[in-house]
């Protein structure tokens, strides 16, 4: 249980934190996201990302970037939720939760998260979480304890670089989490914009303690 709201805290921190620094650039472009979305469907596209043969078909024309590979599988927040969640496999019970609204599967010893929401009556996918002890790599081969070197030799400078805080549940819930009330101040978290995804690394000590990739598109719609 405690695995499970250690995911469900980290999964709305996250999410808090990206939506409290949108700029209005940045939510005009979710918004041309969004109207190119209708009228381009990803998954026709053609781009081979080098995943297995089975994975290709669902995975053509979407972000690199926005792509890691799980136990051998070729996983993208961009990928409809299906088709992740045939390639993860069966979730851990005692890490995973499913409401009429939102779902959090999870995987492995907390190795990896998957969130999804419901969005015009389809579930979604949302954001992926990387936890502190998965050997999962970025495309770009970073991943946890990695330095913030790393980070920036392999992305580049970050879009936004935002401090993090510890809320207790009753102010994430309420969305009223606020350092000035008395949540303390713990990490950073370093984020990088890409066609359709967001990559969230967050810092402790300067090395990656986590990672997650949030749906520009499904983030926009639920905002």
């Amino acid at each position: 249980m405690k695995k499970l709201s250690t995911a469900i805290i980290t999964s709305v921190l996250v999410i808090a934190l990206v939506g409290c620094v949108k700029s209005d650039r940045e939510e005009a472009a979710s918004e041309n996201s969004l109207a190119t979305d209708k009228e381009t469907d990803v998954s026709t596209k053609t781009d081979n990302l080098g995943a297995s043969s089975d994975d290709s078909a669902d995975m053509e024309g979407i972000n690199k970037d926005a792509c890691f590979t799980y136990n051998g599988k070729e996983i993208s927040v961009l990928s409809d939720v299906p088709n992740t969640l045939e390639k993860l496999g069966t979730p851990n019970a005692d890490q995973s939760v499913k409401s009429a609204d939102v779902a959090v599967y999870g995987y492995g010893d907390g190795d990896l998260t998957y969130n999804t929401c419901m969005v015009d009556g389809v579930e979604s996918p949302l954001m992926i979480s990387i936890g502190s002890y998965s050997k999962v790599k970025t495309s770009r081969n970073v991943g946890i304890g990695d330095s913030r070197n790393d980070v920036v030799a392999a992305y580049g400078t970050p879009n936004d670089t935002v401090e993090g805080f510890t809320a207790d549940s009753q102010d994430l819930a309420s969305g009223e989490a606020d350092i000035s009330n008395g949540d303390t101040l713990s990490g950073q978290f370093i984020k990088y914009e890409f066609d359709g995804c967001v990559l969230t690394f967050e810092m402790e000590d300067d090395h990656v303690a986590s990672l997650t990739y949030i749906n520009k598109n499904v983030e926009a719609k639920i905002a």
